[in-house]
């Protein structure tokens, strides 16, 4: 019998790529960078920090989905593992793929340099990525049994085992080329965020008038046909 908790994951995990756009939202348009407002004396630390800190996190996911088996590590909006992951990163942490969303939205929110911001993302972050991985590792204890629990308890879930690192590079899965190209949409949403919030933030410094922006968009104006490009090879 699945308990609540089980239930209130599968609908987020069937949902997470549209479960962060309410709170995302909300604070692009109520809330403003730098608050409180000593924190602009900090500059340029924030943002040089906070884009370190996101292409970070997509280097970790890339990562994962070098050792990702097939039928693992998917996109679909239902639980599926047709093998067990315990090779690279998996044999750190349990958890790459969601360890590097925290370090992509935490880096983010770190270049927006609002600490309520901060508050809420990670937050939300944790809410969700709590009850999707109660309902996952429910199903893979269903589905490998004693595989999952050696596995779960030799590596961490969110917290990586360092020792573990000489043997994280074996049995690569996937080649590089055919992972980016997997990570098209993530890449260009964290490219897309990375412009819209270092606009935000020159325009709350200094205030941008309509040419300026209209420059900055067709600056920005490749990057959204090199994408629309690539959806369409994908199909």
């Amino acid at each position: 019998m699945e308990t609540c908790k089980i239930r209130v994951g599968k609908f987020l995990f069937k949902w997470r790529s549209f479960t962060q756009l309410p709170w995302i939202i909300v604070v692009l348009i109520l809330l403003k960078p730098y608050y409180p407002s000593f924190s602009l004396q900090l500059e340029p630390f924030l943002t040089l920090a906070g884009i370190m800190i996101t292409l970070f996190g997509e280097i970790l996911r890339i990562w994962a989905y070098l050792y990702a088996s097939e039928g693992t590590s998917g996109r679909e909006n239902y639980l599926r593992a047709d093998s067990l992951n315990i090779d690279g990163p998996y044999g750190i942490v349990r958890n790459p793929l969601y360890l590097g969303n925290f370090h992509i939205v935490g880096g983010l929110l770190i270049l927006f340099s609002n600490i309520i911001a901060f508050i809420i993302g990670i937050a939300f972050l944790i809410f969700q990525y709590y009850f999707i991985v109660q309902a996952e590792e429910n199903y893979l204890k269903d589905k490998f049994g004693k595989e999952w629990i050696s596995y779960k308890n030799s590596v961490p879930k969110f917290f990586p085992k360092i020792k573990n690192l000489e043997i994280a590079g074996s049995k690569r899965k996937n080649l590089l080329t055919k992972v980016i190209f997997k990570e098209t949409d993530t890449i260009f949403n964290i490219l897309t965020m990375l412009f819209l919030i270092i606009l935000l933030k020159i325009n709350h410094l200094k205030g941008l008038n309509t040419k300026e922006i209209i420059h900055a968009f067709l600056f920005y104006s490749p990057l959204l046909l090199l994408y629309v490009f690539l959806k369409i090879l994908k199909k």
